[in-house]
């Protein structure tokens, strides 16, 4: 059977307030954005590979890691161009290194969690893994 054993989050602590959102985008005071609160934003050492690997450790809190034998990653704004994030992810939360860990990019798309999703359930169906881990982040890279 596949299925969600578990899941895992992660928002940068960081935020910017509704007002100075207001003000920079030249927005008159009369018409402040709806709501309360302001937008999150990663801090300067924070990339999508970081922010994964903050929620594979809030989702894998009190699993078996060894259990795990596959982790897809998905963004729209990996890091890096050719390095796969994925295997940094893994050896970041310490995944099992004895055996073989599958690892995957799924990038550049719109839908690549999605597209994650559906080979994670392939992989469970066609019994190739019995656990699969997905982390899907996405950071927006300010200009320089």
């Amino acid at each position: 059977m596949v299925g969600i054993i578990s899941y895992g989050a992660y928002i940068p602590l960081y935020r910017m307030s509704r007002d100075l959102l207001t003000s920079v985008w030249g927005m008159p005071a009369l018409r402040p954005l709806p709501g309360p609160g302001g937008k999150a934003v990663c801090n300067w050492d924070e990339d999508s590979i970081t922010m994964a690997v903050e929620a594979t450790i809030d989702c894998i809190n009190g699993l078996d890691r060894q259990l795990i034998e596959g982790l897809y990653f998905a963004s729209n704004t990996p890091p890096y161009r050719e390095k796969q994030s994925a295997s940094i992810v893994a050896a970041a939360i310490d995944l099992r290194r004895e055996q073989e860990l599958f690892t995957a990019d799924f990038i550049d798309s719109v839908r690549a969690g999605t597209s994650a999703m559906r080979a994670a359930i392939d992989a469970v169906k066609a019994g190739s893994a019995k656990r699969v881990m997905i982390t899907a982040s996405d950071c927006r890279l300010p200009a320089p």
